[in-house]
């Protein structure tokens, strides 16, 4: 069964991977909009109320009858990073996922065609830039190491990003502390994820669409926050078409504009596989320094 997104809610502007402050506006639309530094949202974890059990089961219940089993899925969006000093970069992204593990993501330019090539599949990563040809390979963790700009717009951040509110839901089906706070029309539901590290969500009442996430350590204020607005309809269930992360340290930000989402496509093993290239075309991925968005 294929989908596209239908006009749906839309929700307001919502916490996420980075913090930045809310705009004064109660409802308010992607344009029109200047955020205050990250540093001004402060609310950990830690500072969240007690348990709600009624809360967590009637969300639980909400989320597990509005989703059903997605196999495959494709994306078409517009990303632009803005990376302060050095400015803003933007590409437009086509992104193939086969559930659980394995998604290959293509960034292009209208100008200059493909530039690059992301295949992930369960922990094992493969980049490939081609206008150089140059194919680097490792684990995900190999990119903490590199100076790739991936980190932020990886495949598996875009997907994370995009479908929010299943993460939720899966989330909220395993063991764990919750926390909830009653905040007017919101509730803040937080997790602490393990290693002293929490994440919140926090979802409107009237319609538990997730609006923003937020992303910490110990009693610290986040470190990164995501929100998401325009929710559209996609295989009867609501998906942000407009995504905003923003990271405290370094002080970037990556806007995602979703044009089209397909759901179940068929999509052939093979997607997922990297190219072959000759001995001295492949490096290791800790080595990776290109940057495929700069025009040589």
């Amino acid at each position: 069964m294929q989908s596209r997104p239908k006009r749906g809610n839309q929700g307001r502007i919502g916490l996420g991977f980075a913090l930045a402050a809310m705009c004064t506006a109660t409802m308010v639309t992607s344009v029109g909009c200047r955020h205050a530094p990250l540093r001004v949202f402060t609310t950990p974890y830690a500072e969240l109320g007690q348990f709600y059990p009624e809360t967590i089961e009637h969300l639980t219940q909400v989320l597990k009858e509005r989703h059903s089993p997605w196999e495959t899925m494709r994306t078409e969006a517009s990303i632009t990073l803005d990376l302060g000093e050095e400015g803003r970069k933007r590409f437009d992204a086509n992104l193939l996922v086969s559930f659980p593990d394995r998604a290959r993501l293509r960034g292009s330019r209208a100008a200059l065609g493909t530039l690059f090539e992301v295949i992930s599949s369960r922990e094992q990563l493969h980049v490939y830039f081609n206008r150089d040809g140059v194919l680097f390979s490792g684990r995900r963790s190999d990119l903490d190491e590199s100076a790739g700009f991936l980190r932020l717009v990886g495949p598996d951040e875009i997907l994370q990003a995009l479908l929010a509110e299943r993460d939720l839901a899966e989330q909220l089906q395993l063991p764990g502390k919750w926390k909830v706070r009653d905040r007017d029309a919101h509730w803040l539901i937080g997790s602490n994820r393990g290693d002293g590290k929490w994440q919140i969500w926090v979802v409107r009442k009237v319609d538990f669409l997730v609006e923003e996430t937020l992303l910490g350590k110990g009693t610290n204020p986040a470190e990164a926050r995501v929100r998401y607005w325009k929710y559209e309809i996609v295989n009867g269930e609501p998906v942000p078409t407009n995504i905003e992360i923003e990271l405290a340290k370094p002080e970037v930000s990556v806007r995602i504009e979703v044009s089209t989402v397909e759901v179940n496509p068929p999509l052939r093993d093979e997607v997922f596989l990297p190219p072959s290239v000759s001995a001295d075309h492949w490096y290791p991925l800790y080595r990776m320094q290109f940057d495929p968005l700069v025009e040589n």
